[in-house]
């Protein structure tokens, strides 16, 4: 049961860096969906970013 907990630690670590790495990967989707749309008003606010 030992190995389990540290397979448990580890899974944290990598779910916290996961959700990090989704948070920008949405973004960026929510940015690519919004442009093929062409909803102006989020471009705008966007448009620096790129």
């Amino acid at each position: 049961m030992a190995g389990a907990q540290i397979m448990n630690n580890l899974m944290v670590k990598t779910v916290e860096e996961k959700v990090k790495d989704n948070e920008e990967k949405q973004i960026k989707m929510m940015m690519k969906r919004q442009q093929e749309k062409g909803s102006t008003s989020f471009k705008d606010e966007i448009e620096p970013f790129n």
